[in-house]
């Protein structure tokens, strides 16, 4: 019996020092998008050339003059920063449509930039988002919440291509 219990104990040891699969391992400490919500619950994710952003309090959205334009900063730990803007011209934004971010009256823009040097700056304009589409799960004009998700390719000969896929917000905005 002495036997066993040396033995269970020696197998526990090894299995939390290696991280073994039953306590969740290395997956507990990989970055996740946040779920698809549709209550406002004030998420903003997506992966950038497949690197995971989930974002926290680092954006806003809102809804002036027929345009609503959802605004965000990430990456403001690491060697880089980068804005995005989506931006979407027309008072009549249905649930469950895709708006082509291609088109003149929707937007997707686009700026990065290393911490502590403005020379640096690379700005993606308008015409340079060659693909990508905003569609809103929940739009509720009572309680000012958009939900939705999109994607976004953009190029310029002077930068890197910026891809955002699999992106995702529930928020409020402000009308």
């Amino acid at each position: 019996m002495k036997k066993l219990v040396v033995t269970l104990l020696i197998s526990s040891l090894s299995c939390l020092m290696t991280g073994c699969f039953l306590f969740g391992g290395d997956d507990d400490f990989v970055p996740k998008l946040p779920p698809e919500t549709t209550t406002g619950e004030y998420t903003f994710g997506f992966k950038l050339n497949g690197e995971v952003f989930n974002l926290d309090r680092r954006f806003v959205a809102d809804y002036q003059g027929g345009q609503l334009a959802i605004y965000a900063d990430y990456g403001l730990d690491t060697e880089k920063n980068y804005s995005m803007a989506l931006l979407l011209s027309n008072p009549l934004l249905e649930e469950n449509q895709r708006y082509d971010l291609t088109e003149d009256i929707y937007h997707a823009l686009m700026d990065t930039w290393l911490h502590d040097d403005p020379e640096t700056v690379c700005t993606y304009e308008l015409e340079d988002t060659y693909e990508g589409f905003v569609e809103f799960t929940n739009i509720d004009r009572v309680k000012y919440i958009v939900s939705g998700r999109f994607e976004f390719s953009t190029a310029n000969d002077q930068c890197d291509t910026m891809r955002l896929t699999e992106g995702r917000f529930d928020m409020w905005y402000v009308p």
